[in-house]
């Protein structure tokens, strides 16, 4: 007889009343928050969304009981403002380490997720439109159309571009020092352009520049700045999140990186606990053009939520830890009218 020990573990759902505060150097109010998990075990949330009717759209990885046994799926749930669930779906994994990478609100009320191995647009009430395999990164054009990726292989990155109806329009190879890494997100530009975001945990990261008929307009390696997550700043560049270990230490904090519209890079900042290890996970613009940022402390016990909050040139104006007794992580942040959701 096959036995499996279930441990429970939990998504943390965190609405946070801040932004309507004119002292930004004022902690947060949680305004409410929820648990969910299943019962097998290394459930995570990777990316939350908003939606138009107020509601909230996560996604992220779990393990699930199927036919073939206890499997990696990816998952979307949509949640309503109170952060219920309307409805689920999963997808199991045929390979090990299957997860959901992204997520992307259209103004019609669809989404269009990213994960591994293929993307897919859904309609508002979770149903399939279209499937495009091979691709685990998706990026949406202001003009029409996304830009679709993979991960790099031998230092080559394929770049491909669809319309609106999931239809294959145009493919751009692009050459970059990183042979192993992972594409972390690509974005539209306020241009009408889309970055392409390679990254290599211990190396660096990349960022090319297309253009919404695949023409490559630029690119830069940022070698020795690992990152976790980046998005795009309403100025037109990026603002990136990871780790840092500060020289003559052991342990490691968390940095963030800014880098303008042509990808130079303008400055970066790190922020930490002496001999705690932190890593930062997610990071978005707050109306205010500072920065809330995401990530994990890991204190000798009951690692937690790490948030902080910043000006626009990345000054610390405060921190807050959350979680309990278990092991909590932070992933995603993302700005909401009146508040941060974690």
């Amino acid at each position: 007889m096959t036995k499996y020990i279930s441990l429970l573990c939990i998504f943390l759902m965190v609405i946070l009343s801040c932004e309507d505060k004119k002292d930004n150097s004022s902690e947060p109010v949680i305004t409410f928050q929820k648990v969910f998990g299943g019962p097998f075990g290394d459930d995570r949330f990777i990316k939350v969304i908003q939606t138009k009717d107020n509601g909230y759209v996560v996604g992220g990885t779990m393990l699930e009981l199927t036919a073939g046994g206890i499997l990696r799926t990816g998952f979307v749930t949509k949640r309503n403002r109170l952060g219920d669930i309307l409805w689920t779906k999963t997808w199991p994994a045929p390979i090990p380490g299957t997860r959901i990478w992204d997520i992307m609100g259209l103004s019609d009320g669809s989404l269009v997720v990213s994960g591994d191995p293929s993307t897919r647009k859904l309609s508002n009430l979770g149903e399939q439109l279209w499937i495009a395999n091979r691709s685990s990164v998706v990026g949406h054009f202001s003009s029409g159309g996304y830009a679709v990726s993979t991960p790099p292989q031998a230092g080559k990155v394929l770049v491909k571009g669809l319309s609106e109806g999931g239809d294959s329009l145009w493919s751009t190879q692009i050459d970059t020092v990183i042979h192993n890494g992972s594409i972390v997100r690509i974005i539209g530009s306020n241009d009408g352009n889309a970055f392409v975001i390679v990254r290599a945990y211990d190396i660096g990261f990349y960022v090319a520049k297309l253009s919404p008929t695949g023409q490559l307009l630029w690119k830069h390696d940022y070698i020795n700045i690992p990152i976790e997550q980046i998005d795009g700043t309403t100025d037109g560049g990026l603002i990136g999140v990871g780790y840092f270990v500060p020289p003559g230490r052991i342990d490691q904090d968390i940095r963030i990186v800014k880098v303008n519209a042509n990808g130079e890079m303008m400055w970066t900042k790190s922020y930490g606990k002496e001999s705690d290890f932190e890593t930062g996970f997610g990071i978005t613009e707050v109306k205010d053009g500072g920065f809330s940022i995401v990530g994990t402390d890991y204190p000798p016990v009951n690692q937690q939520v790490y948030l902080i909050r910043t000006d626009a040139l990345g000054n610390k104006l405060w921190s807050r830890t959350y979680g309990g007794n278990r092991t909590d992580e932070g992933h995603s942040v993302k700005r909401l009218p009146m508040a941060v959701l974690l």
